[in-house]
């Protein structure tokens, strides 16, 4: 694991930029900035300067941005959590706009249609060319947003807490970070249950990606633990990021897998590793780009070089830069 750049604020997303080939576009607290690694520009906002202000570029504030997405490459959607709103920022121009919701301090309720309010939104993700979906985290419920026409409507009512969303390729179903756990959304019918593996698993469960087709990773931010979800097992595997090596077969033995049943998996011992602030490091943001693992915190992001499959191998081994971090998985040894 390396250190990519020191950040202002937290860092609640993270995704590769659209706009800007190369680059990765983040959440910095109150701002979007994009970076290659050598170069961090402000996209919108200001990342210690929070509040409600339409504008250009860092004329504009925001309060607190836990999720975005991009739509058609050269508009950001923003999920302004502490505003309560949607907002839009065009990337020829830098112009913030106000999208949908009414926003302000006050303008936190459960209102569809037109006049639509949210309460405390958090994540985005796109459902089709005219749609997305947003998890409004203290009104327990997944919102569908009309791009188009500017109307809210509930897709799904009664999840607790939802924060981060992952959608299958086949768009068919989509992961949704729930209160302790991990759920699973159908799209036809709107439905969700709980991932039983995940079931009241984890502390504060923020961020989702993909690793591959059936295997995502998930940050914990009170545990500061990674954690693996095999989907196609309904088994988790967690792993503190100090350890050197994580091998599927030394991990998974039966008394292991009991333990970790009984949720008695032994907490993360962070020892010196600290943020670009000089705070104890917390995971929250995390996006798998390419070869790559990028992990958001608390004053950081920090990159992990992940490895290839093995052809004609059922190991899929995932090693980082020397000193951190070595995920060996033995699909056909795995313990259900």
């Amino acid at each position: 694991m390396r250190r990519l750049i020191n950040t202002t604020g937290d860092v609640f997303h993270i995704e590769e930029d659209a706009y800007l080939p190369g680059n990765i576009l983040f959440a910095d607290e109150h701002s979007i900035k994009t970076t290659n690694g050598s170069l961090t520009t402000v996209v919108a906002g200001c990342s210690d300067s929070g509040g409600y202000v339409e504008g250009a570029g860092e004329v504009a504030r925001f309060s607190y941005i836990l999720g975005f997405t991009q739509w058609k490459s050269d508009v950001i959607i923003v999920s302004d959590h502490g505003n309560h709103c949607l907002r839009s920022v065009d990337r020829q121009t830098t112009q913030t706009s106000r999208l949908v919701g009414q926003c302000g301090p006050d303008g936190s309720g459960f209102v569809n249609g037109v006049n639509a309010r949210f309460k405390n939104p958090h994540a985005l993700t796109v459902l089709n060319e005219s749609f997305v979906l947003v998890s409004d985290n203290l009104n327990d419920a997944i919102r569908l947003v009309d791009i188009d026409g500017g109307t809210v409507s509930t897709f799904t009512a009664h999840i607790p807490s939802p924060k981060d969303m992952l959608m299958v390729r086949d768009g068919s179903i989509f992961y949704v970070v729930s209160g302790f756990s991990v759920a699973v959304v159908d799209i036809a019918s709107a439905s969700f249950t709980i991932l039983s593996a995940t079931d009241r698993r984890f502390i504060r469960p923020l961020g989702l990606d993909w690793l591959d087709e059936e295997t995502m990773v998930l940050t914990d931010e009170m545990s500061a633990k990674i954690s693996i979800i095999l989907v196609s097992n309904n088994l988790v595997v967690q792993k503190c990021p100090e350890d050197e090596v994580w091998a599927k077969e030394a991990w998974w033995d039966n008394e292991k897998v009991e333990d970790d049943k009984n949720n008695t998996v032994r907490s993360c011992d962070l020892g010196n590793q600290f943020d670009g602030r000089g705070m104890q490091t917390y995971y929250m943001a995390v996006h798998k780009y390419g070869k790559d693992l990028y992990i958001g915190g608390r004053g950081f992001i920090d990159v992990i070089q992940l490895g290839q499959v093995i052809s004609g191998s059922d190991v899929l081994v995932y090693s980082t830069y020397p000193t951190l971090l070595l995920f060996t998985f033995l699909f056909q040894c795995i313990i259900h």
